[in-house]
């Protein structure tokens, strides 16, 4: 692994260092406390969810003093000494880490890490976070690195606009829109998750089955997500909900070359890892038609994405799991991500674990509205400042304040 410091207001060089510790024993850590997190994973051993898919949160279950004892302090600890107590004194007074990490690493939240030993009077508010002192961006590779810092875009842009799509008619919305308020607290945020049965995708033509998605968990939450971020981000928007949110309609936009008019896409919907499915792509849930073709099957692959002509400095994808590799042992990021960076986005926001649809509403517009009023605030900035938020609100519930609902986001590519 790799860490390379960012240069400063004050001119300092960019510097790297490299970690010679033993994979496996990174690679244990790394799974230890991202679980100690992913409190909405059931891979993970959750009691309280016991199967995977889209998954009410249980209010009644979190009370403060079992809150405090639902994250493991030492283990963040040990997870700092054994991977940044070398550089301490190198780290100490900069504010922007970027890292490449190790196969062995790609699942670590690295900002959960706590920079000094916890005692008993060490709580989820003021614990120091490893994100209290420093933003955090994931490049995949040193060559990325590089090849994040070069890439320009391709015209300018004179306004950040914002595309967005997702709560595709699916679950009980198949036959069109339910009505949702979104001016309400919903009693029981739902969370962006959904596995596949293999027998979703023709393993054969690669087709996915309308049917498997049609039965997938409606996501009317996620129109609030979006037009929350629309408003937050400012400037010109496109949503695309509901029957319009189509691979048909994303593949026409990129076509035309409208696509690439957006600065941020937002794509809040299904995610599916292609580990989940086999051997076949990763992909994005929409709408599917009513006769499924090569061309629209209601799963938008990483292949096709791959293809599609963008030109946004930050693409969103919240959904399960877009942080992970496609199979176990494999380098490197999803698909997903992989195809929007070969697609000619800039940076983007993965997630870990299944994400709160209400706390992608919450980071996502905190991190957008931090950007609309600083315009020359870097992203890594942006989204620590959207976490203080949350961490700092002496409204925020227990809940709130525990890292499975605050920390599931990793800045991945360029963070400027």
């Amino acid at each position: 692994m790799i860490f390379t410091l960012s240069r400063d207001a004050d001119g300092t060089r960019n510097q790297s260092y490299t970690s010679t510790r033993n994979r496996a024993e990174l690679e244990n850590i790394a799974r230890r406390l991202r679980c100690q997190a992913a409190l909405t994973d059931p891979a993970c051993g959750s009691a309280s969810l016991a199967t995977r898919g889209v998954m009410s949160l249980d209010e009644d279950q979190p009370e403060q003093g079992a809150s405090q004892k639902s994250f493991d302090f030492e283990l963040a600890y040990e997870a700092y000494q054994l991977l940044m107590k070398p550089y301490e004194k190198e780290l100490s007074d900069r504010k922007r880490l970027i890292i490449v990490p190790d196969k062995s690493l790609v699942s670590m939240p690295f900002h959960l890490m706590i920079t000094s030993p916890p005692d008993e009077n060490t709580t989820l508010e003021n614990a120091p976070w490893l994100i209290r002192s420093k933003s955090i961006t994931i490049v995949p590779s040193v060559a990325g690195f590089h090849a994040f810092r070069q890439r320009k875009k391709s015209k300018k842009i004179t306004k950040r606009s914002f595309f967005g799509v997702g709560d595709p008619l699916i679950g009980k919305q198949r036959n069109g829109a339910l009505p949702h308020d979104c001016s309400l607290p919903q009693q029981k945020p739902l969370l962006i998750a959904q596995n596949l049965a293999s027998s979703a995708v023709d393993t054969r033509s690669g087709t996915a089955n309308s049917n498997a998605l049609l039965d997938l968990q409606e996501l009317p939450d996620t129109r609030c997500e979006l037009q929350a971020g629309a408003e937050a981000a400012g400037g010109e928007n496109l949503l695309l909900l509901h029957g319009d949110a189509t691979e048909t309609a994303i593949k026409s936009l990129s076509e035309d070359g409208r696509l690439a008019d957006f600065d941020i896409l937002s794509f809040a919907t299904h995610g599916l890892i292609a580990g989940e499915l086999g051997q076949n792509h990763a992909g994005l849930v929409f709408t599917p038609p009513p006769t499924a073709s090569e061309e629209d099957d209601g799963l938008l692959s990483s292949a096709e994405i791959s293809t599609l002509r963008l030109n946004a400095d930050f693409v969103l994808l919240s959904a399960c799991n877009t942080a992970a590799p496609d199979q176990a042992g494999q380098e490197g990021l999803s698909g997903l991500a992989s195809a929007f960076f070969h697609a000619g986005a800039r940076s983007i926001l993965v997630s870990h674990w299944p994400v709160y649809s209400d706390a992608a509403t919450r980071l996502t517009t905190g991190l957008f509205a931090q950007r609309r009023n600083n315009p020359d605030l870097d992203k890594g900035e942006a989204q620590r400042l959207a976490i203080f938020e949350v961490l700092d609100n002496p409204n925020s519930t227990p809940r709130e304040l525990h890292p499975a609902y605050w920390a599931p986001f990793s800045l991945v590519g360029d963070s400027r």
